[in-house]
């Protein structure tokens, strides 16, 4: 029985070795797809299928049709084929040529049909032929020229243009006679020489008295502080210095104004209409001359600064320290806890300067004990326990009836003394025998303790376990086995790749495929997809509604 694979198989340019097609006389070949191959063994030859029939590949072959176009023919037969440049019919290769051009050069070349007779010509060619044959040129001139402004000189082809000069009429394209070096063309069209003098102005100004300057008077343009002048060839230049402009003593108030281009428009602004921020960063520090920052918001960037209320408002509830706290009588003093109780702030702090009991649990307090206050209290309020924080100080060493410090010595982490003896804040544990190398691989431990956890003996015993101890001991490992293996159906009749989900939380599965139908194997792609899914591919194959089934089995 042949194995099914339902997928392409790729060899990475490897070999099939020793291998043979499939064998089949005529007759008995299958429907065939486009593609498939076979060894016909009737007449011991390969077979492919080309969508529509089986074609044997013989290694013979022949050419039955000879087909040219684009600009090529065949003058014989498909045996014997005669294969040339078509220069006549519909199909020439000038007709067939793709594109365009659009730049020539002399040296270009044309391919020319002169009656059935193939040319060949340069650009050079076809000039040389066309000025040849031109014996006449015509040209329209207007009624105001004189003589022949364009003339052609036959049969040579060469065309000689004449300018005559302009006398007022139409054609403005031609140059009038009679300019020179010193005259120049009025708008009419006729040449005209420049005034040797220049006729008089009037010189204003914002202030002074208006002056005429007629020829050959001097007009002096003056700066003032702040503005320099200067010539150069026909130009007059104006510039701003700021550098002449004094220094002043006065003290400069809100209201000044400072003269500048502000948004794109230029104008004053007065000083105390220029907002700070629009200065560039301080390159070092700003002093404020022993005056305030007022009007401050809030920080909120750690380097940020804050007011003296941001601060004082930080720090509310901060630990103040109250004073003593006498603990021998509860409640003590001052009257901290009960119902006379004094009103306490929260971060209020007190320290025992007498040992004794505290608040209504009576929690002993030592001296140096701090009690700190966590919520405010009011008066006569009788507040509870919890309002309260004892951070204790000095804790006396543990004994045999008082809880507190246990000391264990450093020599093995414990002491090794007598069973019962008593020395306040040592932890004593009596000696005992050493068990060691007890059990191995078929025995098992039992351990027995004293009342306080201390082991007292070590005993091994023969693993052995009776048959009426195990119950349902196929069924709970089938349930385990079953546990870490599933089974998936697929198959829709259209699909050919399916993505299953196993739930197992891992990639480390075994997948195996097989048809329902026949209970065969078959060799699918599988790909795992996820810790809880695999996606299986079957190539062409287009399997049919819960065909398939896939096997998956987690890997422990």
């Amino acid at each position: 029985m042949a194995i099914k694979i339902y997928n392409d198989i790729t060899l990475d340019s490897n070999q099939i070795k020793d291998v043979s097609l499939e064998r089949l006389a005529t007759g008995s070949e299958p429907a065939g797809f486009e593609g498939q191959i076979y060894y016909n063994t009737t007449e011991n030859a390969i077979r492919y299928y080309n969508g529509a029939a089986w074609i044997e590949l013989d290694g013979a072959g022949d050419v039955t049709t000879v087909t040219a176009t684009n600009g090529v023919k065949n003058t014989a037969d498909a045996t014997d084929p005669v294969i040339e440049v078509d220069y006549t019919s519909t199909n020439d290769n000038i007709v067939s040529a793709a594109g365009s051009g659009t730049t020539l050069a002399t040296g270009d070349e044309f391919i020319v049909n002169d009656g059935g007779t193939v040319l060949r010509y340069t650009i050079n060619d076809i000039i040389s032929l066309a000025t040849s044959d031109v014996t006449s040129l015509t040209v329209a001139v207007g009624s105001d020229s004189t003589g022949t402004p364009i003339s052609q000189n036959s049969p040579t082809g060469a065309v000689t243009l004449t300018s005559h000069p302009y006398n007022g009429g139409s054609n403005i394209g031609y140059v009038p006679a009679g300019g020179g070096s010193l005259t120049f063309l009025n708008g009419d069209g006729n040449w005209s020489t420049p005034l040797d003098t220049q006729a008089e102005w009037t010189a204003a100004a914002n202030t002074g008295t208006s002056q005429d300057i007629s020829d050959g008077t001097t007009l002096l343009f003056s700066g003032s502080t702040g503005i320099d002048t200067a010539v150069t060839t026909n130009t007059l230049t104006f510039t701003l210095n700021l550098s002449e402009l004094g220094s002043s003593s006065a003290t400069a108030v809100g209201t000044d104004r400072v003269a500048g281009v502000w948004n794109g428009s230029q104008g004053t602004k007065q000083l105390q209409g220029i907002p700070i921020n629009l200065f560039g960063t301080p390159t070092a520090n700003v002093g404020m001359g022993s005056n305030k920052i007022t009007g401050l918001a809030d920080p909120t960037n750690d380097q940020d600064a804050a007011t003296k209320a941001y601060v004082d408002a930080a720090i509310v509830g901060g630990l103040t320290f109250k004073g003593a706290y006498d603990a021998s009588s509860n409640p003590g003093s001052p009257v901290l806890t009960g119902a006379a109780n004094i009103a306490s702030t929260k971060g209020d702090v007190y320290s025992v300067s007498v040992a004794g009991d505290f608040g209504s649990g009576s929690e002993a307090v030592e001296v140096g004990d701090l009690i700190i206050i966590n919520d405010d209290i009011a008066a006569d309020s009788s507040p509870a326990d919890s309002l309260f924080d004892i951070v204790q100080n000095n804790i006396d060493l543990a004994t045999n009836s008082v809880a507190g410090i246990a000391k264990f010595p450093t020599g093995n982490g414990f002491a090794t003394m007598t069973a019962g003896t008593s020395t306040a804040g040592v932890v004593k544990l009596s000696a005992g025998d050493e068990k060691t190398n007890e059990g191995s691989t078929s025995e098992s431990l039992t351990i027995t303790t004293d009342a306080f956890g201390k082991i007292t003996a070590v005993n091994a015993a023969a693993i052995s376990i009776t048959t009426s101890a195990i119950t349902n001991f196929d069924a709970a490992v089938e349930t385990v086995i079953e546990s870490y293996s599933t089974t998936i159906a697929f198959g829709d009749n259209s699909a050919t790749s399916f993505t299953l989900t196993h739930s197992f939380g891992t990639r480390d599965v075994m997948v195996q495929v097989y048809e329902v139908a026949t209970d065969d194997t078959v060799e699918c792609s599988v790909s795992r997809t996820s810790p809880n899914t695999i996606t299986v591919n079957t190539g062409s194959f287009v399997p049919g509604t819960a065909a398939m089934e896939a096997l998956i089995t987690k890997i422990l």
